[in-house]
């Protein structure tokens, strides 16, 4: 399929493809190249990354303050 003016860098044709690596895009006129994400990736992506959390001070802590502070 061919997109017109699509191309981010010069604003030219933009041109889907596929090889043995994947589907991609390219631009006809200055060679920029996107590789599109497959399946696998997607999910991969979609997947929740886990965070760590540091625990929390209890409800009635109060922060100590050195000498000389407020």
């Amino acid at each position: 399929m061919m997109y017109l003016k699509a191309c981010p860098k010069c604003k030219g044709d933009v041109v889907e493809g596929e090889d043995r690596f994947g589907k991609y895009s390219s631009c006809a006129q200055c060679g920029y190249c996107k590789e599109q994400p497959s399946f696998g990736m997607l999910a991969a992506l979609m997947q929740e990354v886990p965070t760590s959390k540091r625990p929390g001070r209890p409800a009635g802590h109060k922060r100590f303050v050195a000498a000389g502070g407020r």
